[in-house]
């Protein structure tokens, strides 16, 4: 907004600011499937314990909802037709009044992203599938720090770099048209576009007079934040694999001298069947190339697409990992067929001593 008004109206501003505190944030991790989400939700219950789950979609909140309705309080804004009907209002005005809710789950949309606070010490847990990084540091504002420890662990739904590049593939489209439109005329750009949507709204539909006779104009605060997007975007991408968590990580201070201190639970699933599968195997001989099939597939780490076998990549993947094994390399006879035959190359696992 700043940007918009000094640049666009060439007016100066008067800048006052509180720099953002993320203190309050104690944990940070990433899901990206919905088992995963339950596992989180799942767990704080038995912890008895409140979450707070902010979910863009209206219909995959309400989604939720339905499954843990016994727990749940639903919420959305009035905008959503089909799903407002399901919102307790009267509850919905006690949590806004008392600034904490007596169920153990929220589940709402973004209508809650600003002017709402959660002051309650037993709200743990906050959880945000919201894209917009803006929108997403509001939501978790929501639940205010507490003198005796309101701190939070947060789980955001991650977006993968194939993800990000289709989202600023579509943003470039939306800012190509309204290009198009400030150089060309409303029928040319109905014949350029014929029935495209713009989810961001950069060309919208006004009405000029009163036959209701409309045009198209550009809304230039969202060309510019559009942009600005696509900014942000690269600046994930930059991070190379899990740019978006990364990102995210870097601005709510989870990185520090190039270590990114979060988790991402679907890899903290693989790790645990990973490490249970090691300590199965430590001390078993691998002789030959066709023994370790099994120990590299469950490793499985990959340069280029490609799987990689080499004893030194492997070892790099578990030290990566944070596994305690390595893969030693040392030469052995063996009883091969009835015959006794010398291995200069076999392979074992073993566990490092921590």
């Amino acid at each position: 907004m700043k940007r918009y008004i000094n640049n666009n109206k060439r007016k100066i501003t008067i800048d006052y600011s509180l720099p953002i505190n993320f203190d309050y944030i104690e944990k940070l991790s990433f899901y990206y499937g919905n088992d995963s989400l339950n596992k989180v939700i799942e767990n704080t219950l038995k912890k008895h314990e409140k979450i707070i789950l902010f979910i863009e979609s209206a219909k995959a909140a309400y989604d939720l909802y339905l499954q843990y309705k016994k727990y749940a309080l639903f919420n959305c804004s009035k905008s959503n037709k089909n799903y407002y009907k399901y919102v307790y209002t009267d509850k919905i005005k006690d949590m806004l009044k008392n600034e904490k809710f007596d169920e153990t789950v929220l589940i709402t949309t973004t209508c809650m992203d600003a002017g709402v606070n959660i002051k309650d010490t037993k709200v743990k847990t906050v959880v945000c599938d919201v894209r917009d990084v803006g929108v997403l540091i509001q939501c978790i504002g929501r639940k205010r720090l507490q003198p005796n420890d309101g701190k939070i662990h947060l789980y955001v739904k991650g977006l993968n770099n194939q993800y990000l590049g289709g989202m600023k593939s579509q943003l470039k489209l939306n800012i190509k048209k309204a290009d198009f439109l400030m150089s060309h005329n409303v029928k040319e750009y109905i014949a350029k576009f014929p029935r495209q949507s713009d989810y961001n709204n950069i060309v919208y539909a006004d009405t000029v007079d009163e036959d209701d006779k409309s045009t198209h104009k550009i809304n230039e605060l969202m060309y510019l934040k559009c942009r600005l997007d696509i900014h942000d975007i690269d600046k994930m991408l930059a991070f190379g694999d899990y740019g978006y968590c990364r990102y995210l990580a870097d601005k709510f201070g989870f990185h520090e001298d190039g270590i990114f201190e979060y988790d991402v639970l679907e890899e903290f699933t693989k790790k645990d069947n990973l490490s249970n599968y090691l300590d199965s195997v430590v001390g078993i001989p691998y002789f030959q190339v066709k023994d370790r099939v099994g120990l590299i597939n469950n490793i499985h780490s990959k340069a280029n697409r490609k799987l990689l076998k080499r004893l030194s990549n492997l070892n790099g993947a578990l030290e990566e990992l944070r596994l305690p094994f390595r893969i030693i390399e040392f030469s052995t006879t063996s009883i091969i067929n009835g015959k006794k035959k010398r291995f200069r190359k076999a392979w074992r696992v073993e566990k490092l001593i921590i």
